[in-house]
């Protein structure tokens, strides 16, 4: 989806997080079994302008919705303290398709990555 700034994609985003969110709080085949994450990109903060940033928010997001899901993040977790350094992007990503699998869906909403 594109557009100017301030035409709107945001909320756009955000009803259809809402809607995915209130799809699997209705559904009883997807609820138990489905995951719902988002992130938005903000040009005016440079924190929220890292992929790295991006990779973090899902995989805490996803560890919240799933007890096995959080084993994932507890091994990075604890392999980050042994090591003393911040992971890699790619470990960041090996963690996040793995927390995926867990569930059988997974709905990723990403706004203004663009920017």
């Amino acid at each position: 989806l594109h557009g100017i700034p301030g035409c709107g994609k945001a909320v756009l985003s955000s009803t259809i997080v809402e809607g995915v969110l209130h799809y699997c709080n209705h559904d009883p085949t997807a609820g138990a079994t489905a995951a719902v994450v988002y992130f938005y990109f903000d040009f005016h903060d440079i924190e929220k302008q890292r992929h790295e940033k991006m990779i973090r928010s899902l995989i805490t997001q996803l560890s919240q919705q799933r007890e096995s899901a959080s084993h994932a993040l507890e091994s990075l977790s604890s392999s980050c303290r042994n090591g003393g350094q911040q992971r890699a992007i790619d470990t960041l990503l090996a963690t996040l398709q793995h927390m995926v699998q867990e569930f059988s869906e997974t709905y990723i909403t990403l706004d203004a990555l663009g920017e």
